[in-house]
C-alpha cells in the first residue's frame, strides 16, 4: 500500500508539473512565487491555524474532484488506508513543522482533516429539487452570475456564516470565513455568459466593466456584513486586520471580474485563475506581495476593456 502511494504521489507531482508547463513560463513562475510566498507568510506564529485550515480545504476539494476512482477500484486501492498514506506523504512536511513548532492545534486540524477526507470515497454531489431551490429573484438580471452561483452554494455560505457567528469569540474564525466567502463568490465569475447578454445592455466597455465590479463589491460586502460587524464589535482593537482582510477580499473581487472578461469566450469558463485568487486573497499576510493585486488590476483592466470592445464590435459586423 505504501509503495503504491509513493508511486501515485510521484505520478501526481509530474502531472502538476506538466500543468505548470502548459501555463507558460510567466504564469508558472508567478504561480510558484505566489504559492511559496503564501506558505512562508502563513508559516508565522499566529497564522498556522489558518494555514492548516486552508490545507484541509484544499485537500478536500482535490479529493472530491479526482477522476481516478474507477482506476483505483480496479487496482484495489480505493480504500481509506491508501489515501491516508498518500495524503500523509504530501502533507508530512507541514505536520513535522507543526510538531517542531509545538503547535498542536494546527497539527490536530491537519491530521483530523486527512483522516476524515480519506474515508470519503464517494464524490459529493448535492442535488436539490426545483421546489427547494431559492430563486434569488430579488437580485437584478444583470447579476446572473450571483443568481446561478448562489443556487449552487447558498447552503455552504450560510453554513460558514452560522458557524462563524457561533465561534465568533475566535477572531481567526471570522477572518478565515471572510476569505472563504470571498473565494466562493469570486468563483461565480468563472463562467462566461453569452455575448448577447453583454451587447443587450448597450453600454461602453468601461461602463459595463465598472458596473460588474461595483455589483461584485456590493454583493460580497452584503454577504459578509454579519461577519464584518461581529469582528468590529468584538475585536475593536484589531480593526486594522479586519480592514486589511476586507480590502484584500474586495481587490480579489476586482481581479475575478477582470480575469473573466480579459479572457472572455462565450459559454466557456476560466478555472485557471482560482489558484491565483487564493494567493492574492492572502496577500495581506505577507507585505512584500501585498501590492500584487493592484499590479494585476492595472494590467488586466486594459486587457478586459480591449476584449469587451471586441465583443461589442462583433455585433456590428
Amino acid at each position: 500500500m505504501l509503495q503504491a502511494a509513493l508511486f501515485l504521489s510521484w505520478v501526481h507531482l509530474k502531472r502538476y508539473w506538466r500543468i505548470l508547463g502548459e501555463l507558460g513560463i510567466f504564469r508558472a513562475t508567478f504561480v510558484i512565487a505566489i504559492s511559496i510566498a503564501g506558505i512562508v507568510a502563513t508559516s508565522k506564529p499566529g497564522f498556522l491555524t489558518l494555514q492548516s485550515v486552508l490545507l484541509v480545504f484544499t485537500l478536500a476539494g482535490i479529493h472530491n474532484q479526482r477522476n481516478d476512482r474507477v482506476m483505483l477500484s480496479n487496482l484495489g486501492l480505493n480504500k481509506p488506508l491508501f489515501f491516508l498514506s498518500m495524503y500523509g506523504l504530501f502533507l508530512a512536511p507541514f505536520a513535522v513543522f507543526y510538531i517542531v513548532s509545538a503547535e498542536f492545534i494546527p497539527l490536530l486540524i491537519l491530521l483530523s482533516g486527512i483522516f476524515l477526507i480519506s474515508f470519503q470515497n464517494k464524490q459529493i454531489r448535492l442535488k436539490f429539487s426545483r421546489k427547494s431551490i431559492i430563486r434569488f429573484s430579488f437580485l437584478p438580471a444583470f447579476a446572473w452570475e450571483w443568481k446561478s452561483g448562489l443556487r449552487r452554494t447558498w447552503w455552504m455560505i450560510a453554513g460558514i456564516i452560522i458557524l462563524s457567528l457561533i465561534f465568533r469569540n475566535q477572531m481567526i474564525v471570522l477572518i478565515v470565513s471572510m476569505v472563504l466567502i470571498s473565494l466562493m463568490v469570486a468563483e461565480f465569475q468563472m463562467y462566461h455568459e453569452q455575448r448577447l447578454m453583454i451587447q443587450a445592455l448597450q453600454r461602453s466597455a468601461s461602463a459595463f466593466l465598472f458596473r460588474k465590479i461595483w455589483l461584485q463589491f456590493i454583493l460580497y460586502t452584503l454577504t459578509c456584513f454579519p461577519l464584518i460587524l461581529a469582528a468590529i464589535l468584538l475585536f475593536p482593537d484589531s480593526y486594522r486586520v479586519i480592514v486589511l482582510v476586507l480590502v484584500s477580499s474586495l481587490l480579489v473581487q476586482i481581479c475575478a471580474v477582470l480575469f473573466k472578461y480579459s479572457a472572455y469566450v462565450q459559454g466557456e469558463k476560466t478555472p485557471f485563475f482560482m489558484s491565483l485568487l487564493v494567493m492574492l486573497n492572502l496577500s495581506f499576510i505577507f507585505p512584500p506581495i501585498s501590492p500584487l493585486p493592484l499590479i494585476i488590476i492595472a494590467i488586466f483592466y486594459n486587457k478586459a476593456i480591449i476584449r469587451l470592445k471586441t465583443v461589442n464590435y462583433a455585433d456590428n459586423t
